[in-house]
């Protein structure tokens, strides 16, 4: 490898020198061109000047006699030749440096400069593909960027409130099945303890279809009356189903009472003994809110505080009749005695 850069290196000094030796000659300093080893070396070996062999050369130089009046020509082209082979370090040593700082690994070994110039073709064959150069793609770059970049900072709020969403989402489930399950155990509490009372002496529970996801399933009811089988609340007869749901009404409203209840012909199906059960439960419940009642059943009506009623005449007219609670308006006619005595003694 340091052979092949000595020889370009010396066939850069050759063409140099033969230059300088035919100034030299030219101001007649030498006799004949015949008389240089150069001239005669360079001639011999133009046709393959790359594979000049330095150590040829220099021994040509240092055997050659020049004739007596060209004495000073050989001490002239040698002096002239290192101040050429001087310059060429010189350079030699730049190119390392240079060759040194490049920031990447060449591949070895260099490929020869036929290759290059056909790598240089194809390259340039490639650059005349791509056609007219777009002068204002680098303007167009920076303005398809901006709005790149602005789109993917966008989507990343979006991500980042969507992530946020979810987590309340999350955060809203869990409070949300914790207050349902809370609501669901209380209520169960109070279903099957006024099951009990209502079918005088009945079991019933509640049951989730999914207890680890609870809004994902649905509700069971299972109840099981006096003497009776456990059953599900479809398999139950009419009468049992209109009980079972006002033990389920009746657990709601002990758990999170309403401002007041409309009950229409509740008692249709059930037999005298639960159908006073319900009307009692109903006087009981009435202290906590108030009921409206639909019914035609005499037990009900007797437990009733207030009746309103439509009767048909003989006539065919019809006729609202109401009967007001007697307990209730003797407790007003004492409070408005009593508001009247104190008046009295006012005066």
């Amino acid at each position: 490898k340091d052979n092949d850069t000595l020889r370009k290196a010396l066939t850069y000094a050759i063409d140099r020198v033969t230059l300088n030796e035919k100034n030299y000659r030219g101001n007649g300093k030498v006799s004949t061109i015949a008389a240089s080893p150069l001239s005669q070396f360079y001639s011999e070996s133009l046709a393959s000047r790359y594979s000049y062999d330095p150590m040829k050369f220099i021994d040509l130089i240092s055997g050659w006699k020049p004739p007596a009046k060209d004495k000073d020509a050989k001490d002239y082209l040698i002096t002239n030749l290192a101040v050429t082979m001087e310059n060429l370090r010189k350079d030699i040593e730049a190119l390392v440096v240079e060759t040194e700082a490049v920031p990447f690994e060449v591949e070895m070994p260099l490929p020869s400069e036929n290759e290059l110039k056909h790598i240089i073709k194809t390259c340039e064959n490639d650059l005349g593909k791509l056609g007219n150069v777009n002068l204002r793609a680098i303007e167009d770059h920076n303005v398809t960027k901006a709005r790149y970049d602005s789109m993917v900072n966008e989507s990343n709020e979006l991500k980042t409130r969507i992530k946020d969403l979810n987590e309340l989402m999350e955060t809203l489930g869990e409070q949300k099945k914790g207050l349902f399950m809370k609501t669901y155990d209380g209520i169960d509490v109070n279903f099957r303890s006024i099951y009990a009372e209502l079918s005088g002496g009945g079991e019933a529970f509640m049951k989730l279809e999914n207890e680890d996801d609870p809004f994902s399933g649905g509700l069971l009811i299972n109840a099981k009356p006096k003497n009776g089988k456990l059953l599900r609340l479809e398999a139950l007869s009419g009468g049992e189903k209109s009980l079972t749901a006002l033990a389920f009404i009746f657990a709601i409203q002990e758990f999170q009472p309403s401002p007041f209840y409309v009950l229409d012909e509740v008692d249709m199906f059930l037999d005298s003994v639960n159908a006073e059960m319900v009307a009692k439960r109903v006087r009981e419940s009435s202290g906590k809110a108030q009921f409206i009642q639909v019914s035609l059943r005499k037990v009900t009506l007797a437990l009733a505080q207030h009746l309103i009623g439509v009767a048909r005449l003989p006539s065919g007219l019809s006729k609202v009749i109401m009967q007001p609670d007697m307990e209730e308006v003797s407790k007003y006619e004492e409070q408005a005695a009593k508001a009247d005595g104190e008046s009295s003694e006012g005066e």
